[in-house]
């Protein structure tokens, strides 16, 4: 089996506070410990405070109280205080022991607080006075309109907050973006355009209030989220500039007290706690006003590394299932658009890409997109088949009253052999797992077993530790390690960055900061710090690497693809367009993900499902669904429940579990019926889970030997792989033009005489369309010189079609016969709808303005070539394969613009793979290498419309060497030649993976014959 991870021997361990042989006694006790008030105190303050009523407590407030005990005593995932975490390495041997008497505290001020906090802070004018604005780079210009395509609103939104601002693009807008490039006075600023324009200062103070207001301009005392202390920044930026205030002094003694209550220990922080609290709502008054974390002290750090070597077994064979792995549809989708407007040669502004007005718009399913949703279901055929072996297994096991089902290497062989696809898999990933064992001794013998546990997975190594990080950071150089394995994974093309970013719920922020040794950083709504290069939105454009078909974003400035990382575990729905489209392309949306592939094993509509394991991994435990019967009282639903738990044979313990949550309960017991009762009155369908949390497979012990529940996250990297020979030390990216918007370039219907159409409706017929019917209406409209020029291209948007564009000299008579010959079409049920639009000059892809007419009169040959292609095959008067006629027509190109075969062969080993479509190459050899020089087999017509073709590529070439080509806003010789034979292909085929491999037959055919030559020579 080949690995293709190998895991790290930095791993965080998380820690369940109680231990699990007072689980039974501490559930009983009425009385609460100190340590557990305290607990309570910081997960919930209205809990904590109805605790301490001494009326009655109402039963929802004992059933909270309860599943705060469970958690306290088996929920590993970190929480408040009931659990805890540390820095463990794999060894020989496992010497782990535990100290919760030597808990560490980390309490830090909540950052929705602290964004409240600075908000309140700006109405003061003297802070005003002090603070320093810049320009907010998500912001542009889109005709007389400047743009925000997101509001953050600084961490402070309520729900009905605004997603985007416009305003107009006045000359005062215009000049304070002008003078606000770099960070600024903003006493100096307000001067400068009170002045500037002869605005009085209390006016200028409004409209510049407006602009920060609406984030059109930021300000420099908003914290950073990466290797920043954020309350010290703010004690900092304030207290250099401002010798006293009120403001800057509460934070200082508010800092104190934080840092006092880190000291205490467990238990011992109540009133203190209360005492922080109550001083910051007496400012802002929000719930949660301080964030709490909790480290513990381990008194030896290693585990033996036979559980590492397991989880790099267990992710090894799940890994295989990359090979069926497709990304995401709805950015399938967009990369469609993308390649239809801009194709595989430009590089688009990240901000323009996605303006809905100029660019492609949002993608669907972001937020405020205008695109139709797309289904996000799991696309992966190996999956399906592997699936129906399980399902298989489980059938038998039921049979056989077994309760396990166990998967193998022989199992995955079974599917086939298939290649994985080495940038599909993520560069480096965290497991979280739960190991099982009697004790420490029973682990080095490798005598365990693992559980999948919670979040399985994350898209990155460390990511479950970001928000951690600066517990430990002056203790391990864990990270600096792996960003630097990452960046030679990645290779000198890329550069590795850290993406950051202010989010409307300012909880988030929480999460999302971290310290981490990522050199670079792209911050969005928030300030960059120190000791980072940053990386503007306006210097990141988006082109799709032909080699791959994969988006990538890459820094114009330094002319370095980008891999935008985040060391967090936040989803992907957060955040602006930009931040989350640049996630998307570098993990989410584009990678294998072994987290929703174990969640999808099995079958998720049985009522009972086994136990799922490869070797020591439970990749699931035995589920249990009950249909909710959702009675309206507690008796009737647990009289029902109870008959049903016996007939299924469900056990006293189980989960219940919604996502990655999960609540242990005794079945035995009514407390706990009544719990899942109430907790699942919205559920139509109650999951449970076996549990496995038993004393007998707890091991790790704390001072006194008492038990804990525990789990470790387990990051792995990516191995290194061999690159193919098109790979080499002095690999240096070409600069790719960027795409920059030029309304005057846009031709309304009729402009320049110029009609655009897209017709729909010939589904499954667009061969015959485009050889008879599109055929002979060009045909007669030439003829009569109604047009002197056309071409079409192929496109899917939503649903197929085809896109017409028409060069008019007689409109009147252009719009009788077009007309007609539509309602004719519509009858044969060839058009059923149809739209005119803007035609968009592609005036970068293919050299620039003064060169675009050359390149129309290409798409016109090639568009009449391939007409007569498809006349010719509809009336079977072409023989040959599509792949021959591609051979020929890619050679022809090549051919035009001036490359023998030596020539050819290189340009084309620089972007395809040797290896790519071989086994069909070798079977066909001999008739593709008789397909470049295709002369005797064709017919006069379609050799004549060949030469034609050819002929006119060479003028185009010609103008191109006459011209010179502008590389800064136009294409390159190379990339203008490619972008012809993609819209050859497109015009022939309209499938991208067709080109890819007919791309690569050409490449080989060409290295063949050149080969053949020279032996024959």
């Amino acid at each position: 089996m080949e690995n293709f991870y190998t895991g790290e021997d930095f791993t965080m361990i998380r820690i369940a506070m109680g231990s699990v042989q007072d689980y039974e006694k501490f559930l009983q006790e009425n009385q609460e410990t100190e340590e557990f008030k305290e607990a309570i105190l910081v997960a919930s303050n209205n809990l904590y405070e109805t605790l301490e009523k001494k009326n009655r407590v109402s039963e929802a407030t004992k059933r909270a109280i309860l599943k705060y005990k469970i958690r306290n005593a088996v929920r590993c995932t970190p929480y408040g205080l009931f659990s805890g975490v540390g820095m463990i390495v794999s060894d020989e041997k496992t010497l782990l022991k535990i100290n919760t008497a030597k808990v560490s505290k980390r309490a830090r001020i909540d950052m929705k607080w602290l964004f409240k906090y600075i908000k309140e802070m700006l109405r003061d004018e003297r802070i005003m006075s002090i603070v320093k604005v810049r320009k907010n780079e998500i912001c542009y210009v889109s005709g007389n309109r400047m743009i925000n395509p997101y509001f953050s609103a600084k961490g402070t939104a309520e729900e009905k907050t605004c997603d985007s601002f416009s305003i107009r693009y006045t000359k005062p807008v215009q000049f304070v973006m002008e003078i606000c490039r770099e960070y600024i006075s903003y006493e100096d600023v307000l001067k400068r355009v009170s002045r500037e324009f002869c605005i009085e200062i209390e006016r200028t103070k409004i409209f510049l209030e407006e602009l920060i207001r609406s984030e059109f301009i930021n300000i420099d005392i908003m914290p950073p989220l990466l290797n920043t202390d954020p309350v010290q920044y703010v004690i900092d930026k304030l207290g250099n500039r401002l010798t006293e205030n009120t403001y800057i002094s509460f934070l200082r003694e508010l800092n104190c007290k934080i840092a006092g209550y880190n000291m205490t220990s467990m238990g011992e922080g109540l009133e203190l706690y209360k005492d922080i609290t109550n001083t910051m709502k007496s400012k802002i008054d929000i719930n949660e006003c301080v964030q709490v974390d909790a480290k513990i002290n381990l008194e030896h750090q290693t585990v033996a590394k036979t559980i590492k070597r397991e989880v790099e077994k267990t992710v090894n064979f799940l890994s295989r299932l990359a090979a069926g792995y497709s990304e995401q549809d709805y950015l399938t989708q967009y990369k469609d658009d993308f390649l239809e407007k801009y194709g595989y040669d430009t590089e688009v502004s990240i901000l323009e890409m996605l303006d809905n007005n100029v660019g492609i718009g949002i993608p669907a399913n972001y937020k405020n997109s205008q695109r139709k949703y797309v289904d996000y279901s799991i696309r992966n055929e190996m999956l399906d088949a592997l699936n129906h072996i399980i399902v298989n297994k489980a059938i038998i096991a039921i049979k056989n009253n077994q309760e396990i089902i166990y998967l193998n290497d022989s199992d995955m062989d079974r599917l086939g052999k298939h290649e994985v696809r080495y940038e599909t898999l993520l560069n480096s990933l965290d497991i979280v797992v739960q190991p099982l064992a009697k004790d420490k001794k029973d682990i080095d013998k490798g005598i365990f077993t693992l559980l999948l546990s919670g979040c399985i997975s994350s898209a990155g190594a460390f990511n479950s530790m970001g928000r951690f990080s600066d517990m430990f950071w002056k203790d391990i150089t864990y990270d600096n390690q792996s960003i630097e394995y990452e960046e030679e994974l990645l290779g000198k093309e890329y550069i590795v960055a850290e993406l950051a970013e202010i989010f409307r719920t300012g909880r988030t922020a929480n999460v999302d900061m971290n310290m981490n040794s990522v050199p670079y950083q792209i911050c969005i709504e928030c300030n960059p710090c120190d000791g980072k290069k940053n990386i503007s939105l306006n210097d990141i454009y988006i082109g799709v690497d032909r080699k791959n078909n994969r988006f990538y974003a890459k820094s114009k400035s330094l002319n370095k693809k980008i891999y935008a990382k985040t060391t967090h575990m936040l989803n992907n729905f957060f955040g602006s367009a930009a931040y989350r489209f640049l996630r998307d392309i570098s993990s989410l949306a584009t990678k294998f993900q072994i987290g929703e592939i174990v969640t999808s094993l099995g079958n998720s509509e049985w009522e009972y499902f086994p136990r799922i394991m490869y070797g020591k991994t439970i990749l699931r435990p035995a589920r249990w669904k009950y249909e909710n019967t959702k009675e309206k009282d507690f008796y009737t639903w647990n009289e029902k429940f109870v008959k049903w738990a016996k007939e299924n044979r469900v056990p006293d313990y189980v989960n219940y579990t919604r996502s990655d949550n999960y609540l242990r309960l005794d079945l035995r017991k009514q407390e706990y019926r009544e719990l899942l009762y109430y907790d699942s009155l919205k559920d139509d369908v109650i999951t449970m889970n076996e549990d496995l949390s038993s004393e007998d497979l707890v091991w790790l012990q704390d001072e006194n030997g008492k038990k804990h529940c525990c789990e470790m996250v387990f990051p792995l990297d990516k191995k290194k792989k061999v690159h193919d020979d098109m790979h080499n030390e002095n690999f240096l990216i070409k600069e790719k033009p960027g795409f920059f918007s030029d309304t005057s370039r846009n031709l309304f219907p009729g402009e320049e005489g110029w009609y655009y159409y897209k017709l729909y409706g010939m589904s499954g017929r667009e061969d015959e369309f485009i050889g008879i019917e599109l055929r002979n209406i060009v045909q007669k409209l030439s003829e009569n010189k109604i047009i002197d020029k056309h071409f079409f291209i192929r496109y899917i948007d939503n649903r197929p079609h085809i896109r017409i564009r028409f060069h008019v000299c007689n409109k009147n008579e252009f719009s009788r016969l077009f007309f007609d010959w539509l309602i004719e079409e519509r009858r044969k049920g060839m058009v059923t709808d149809l739209s005119l639009s803007v035609y968009e000059r592609e005036c970068e892809r293919y050299g620039g303005k003064d060169l675009i007419r050359f390149a129309e009169k290409v798409f016109e040959m090639d568009s009449i070539f391939v007409e007569i292609l498809k006349e010719k095959k509809y009336h079977h008067q072409l023989e040959m394969s599509d792949e021959e006629i591609a051979i020929w027509s890619i050679w022809g190109i090549l051919d035009s613009f001036g490359l023998n075969l030596e020539k050819a062969e290189k340009w084309m080993s620089s972007m395809i793979s040797r290896s790519d479509y071989r086994e069909e190459f070798k079977r066909m050899e001999k008739t593709y290498r008789q397909s470049i020089y295709m002369k005797n087999n064709m017919s006069t017509e379609v050799q004549s419309a060949y030469k034609n073709r050819n002929k006119t590529i060479k003028a185009f070439y010609s103008g191109i060497q006459k011209s010179g080509l502008d590389n800064a806003v136009s294409s390159t010789e190379e990339d203008i030649m490619s972008s012809i034979i993609h819209m050859f292909c497109n015009r022939y085929m309209a499938n991208n993976s067709w080109e890819r491999k007919v791309r690569a037959l050409t490449r080989h055919t060409i290295y063949a014959t050149l080969s053949y030559e020279r032996f024959h020579k």
